[in-house]
């Protein structure tokens, strides 16, 4: 059996014998939704132990920002959720210059465009980690 590879931004590549479980993107056919987006793969390992590997990326197409890749092993289903869950989907946007604007109403206009794209990039995340988990084991309440 081959080793999956996943690429990791400021560290070694986390190599591992599994199978992928669960894969989502918020990468959008219009634009801005296809400026910036993430994208989510769950891998299900082959050991005794068992366990799953989960990889995030950002990706931008912005030449101000860059592609980030972080990838964790996770002991069950849960981690993984958690995982998720406090990644900051926002850590890797720069997005649009606040800089001096010739007018207050400019200003405003950029900080609105700014927080609406933050907005947008972090609900389109939270969509793509729903899609993720949905082939793991659901949360139960006793």
């Amino acid at each position: 059996m081959a080793d999956i590879i996943v690429d990791r931004s400021g560290d070694r590549p986390l190599a591992f014998q599994g199978k992928e479980w669960s894969n989502a993107s918020s990468c959008m056919d219009v634009k801005p939704g296809s400026v910036r987006w993430h994208e989510i793969t769950v891998y299900k390992l082959e050991r005794e132990a068992g366990g799953y590997v989960v990889a995030v990326s950002y990706r931008t197409e912005w030449d101000t920002e860059t592609d980030h890749n972080a990838a964790k092993v996770c002991a069950n289903a849960e981690e993984v959720a958690t995982y998720l869950r406090e990644y900051d989907p926002l850590a890797w946007f720069i997005g649009p210059p606040e800089g001096a604007a010739s007018n207050p109403e400019e200003q405003c206009t950029r900080r609105e465009r700014r927080d609406r794209l933050s907005r947008d990039l972090k609900l389109r995340y939270e969509d793509v980690v729903s899609e993720a988990l949905e082939k793991l084991e659901p949360e139960r309440v006793e």
